[in-house]
């Protein structure tokens, strides 16, 4: 079986929306998401969650991301068309501004090589405080 991941888009934060919903929005978005989950079974690897603020982090500096992702979950199947097929019949409300799908992929030759140390970054790293 392969590995699918799963990320969730929206405009506004999962903390955004719910601070935003009214009790009913909410419970109504909590019941579309545990219907989506009941229809996915033992697909499902890791349900996931809400996500919260990105920061964007590079060898030289950190800062807040807008990045417009508001939620994961990680799946199992046999092929990215039957992860496909199971993300057709979500309605609207569950899909937010929309998902993206990807698979885990394996190193080919089975024999994973770490990418090379950075003397600079660790340094950087060492005395950056974010």
């Amino acid at each position: 079986m392969k590995k699918f991941l799963i990320l969730d888009y929206s405009s506004a934060s999962a903390a955004e929306q719910m601070t935003n919903a009214s009790p009913e929005q909410a419970k109504a978005g909590m019941d579309a998401w545990m219907a989506w989950a009941k229809r996915a079974g033992s697909v499902i690897v890791d349900l996931g969650n809400s996500l919260g603020h990105a920061t964007q982090v590079s060898p030289f500096r950190a800062a807040g991301s807008d990045s417009g992702v508001s939620g994961y979950s990680m799946l199992q199947a046999e092929s990215m068309n039957a992860v496909q097929d199971l993300l057709k019949n979500q309605s609207a409300a569950e899909l937010g501004d929309g998902l993206r799908l990807t698979q885990r992929t394996q190193p080919s030759s089975g024999k994973y090589k770490p990418r090379e140390r950075n003397p600079l970054l660790e340094e950087y790293a060492r005395h950056r405080v974010l």
